[in-house]
């Protein structure tokens, strides 16, 4: 797979890239079905909170297949767009074939590290990702980049895991494998990975010091869909509520003390929201 996945300019995430592309991205697309169906109401929160509106431009960051790209091209029609950018070829490669199936004009998916893509200054109204931000090699380095890319008063709403303790969806597989086979080689509490913004304060530090203002955190309860890829059929679904926080914000570039963000309110349940 790694042949057809040419190495995006400037990518600083040399770790993740052979992984998404190698392993993740070609399993997660034999898959897609039932992946996309155990984060559904993760994709729901998020639309919800990102509340995209007609003619808004909107950056939905490791979109993947499309799970919450899809659903934004339509909310944003007419006079709208939205660029899905990821660094896993295999996931861009369905996405561009639901994209072609469906015939939308106004999704353009965009291979490229988002920590380091040159994205055109104050190009984008809405950020947004579901699971895709806990991956940069450096946080604050990628949100600084993501930021430059929205306008002033631009919005950015994301869904990031929860630690591992608030986590029954990761701790309970976790604590089986450690009986077993004994516990991992200790890492950075915030190395790329799942649940590397799962620190609410570790996110606020980082999106403050992108230039994120009006910041918002809300940790949400959601079902994970369970689904038999044996049988592939509703018999075997079951649902189990896990926290994560989900996360959306907005943001102004730091240029004066005037450049803040309004943030508006969130209610009192949902993913984390700042806006205009």
């Amino acid at each position: 797979m790694s042949d057809a996945a040419p190495a995006p300019e400037g990518s600083a995430n040399a770790a993740m890239r052979p992984y998404w592309n190698e392993v993740a991205g070609p399993r997660w697309v034999e898959r897609a079905e039932i992946q996309e169906a155990r984060n559904i109401e993760v994709a729901q929160l998020l639309l919800r909170e990102a509340q995209a509106t007609a003619g808004e431009r909107v950056l939905d960051v490791g979109c993947g297949p499309g799970a919450t790209a899809l659903p934004l091209a339509a909310a944003v029609a007419p006079g709208g767009h939205v660029t899905g950018v990821d660094i896993a070829e295999p996931m861009l490669g369905l996405l561009r074939r639901r994209v072609a199936e469906q015939r939308i004009a106004n999704l353009t998916p965009l291979l490229a590290d988002a920590q380091t893509h040159a994205f055109a200054p104050a190009s984008f109204d809405l950020l947004t990702s579901r699971f895709g931000v806990m991956f940069f090699a450096d946080h604050l380095a990628a949100f600084r980049n993501l930021g430059g890319a929205l306008r002033p008063g631009g919005r950015l709403c994301m869904a990031v895991w929860a630690g591992i303790a608030d986590n029954v969806h990761w701790r309970i597989p976790f604590e089986i494998a450690v009986r077993h086979v004994g516990p991992p080689k200790p890492q950075p509490p915030q190395a790329p990975g799942p649940m590397a913004l799962g620190d609410p304060d570790y996110v606020r530090g980082v999106l403050s010091g992108a230039g994120f203002t009006g910041i918002a955190i809300e940790p949400t309860r959601f079902h994970v869909i369970g689904k038999s890829a044996a049988t592939n059929d509703d018999s075997s679904r079951l649902g189990v509520r896990w926290w994560m926080p989900i996360s959306c914000a907005s943001r102004r570039p730091h240029t004066n003390s005037s450049d803040l963000a309004v943030c508006r309110d969130l209610p009192n349940t949902g993913p984390l929201n700042s806006g205009n």
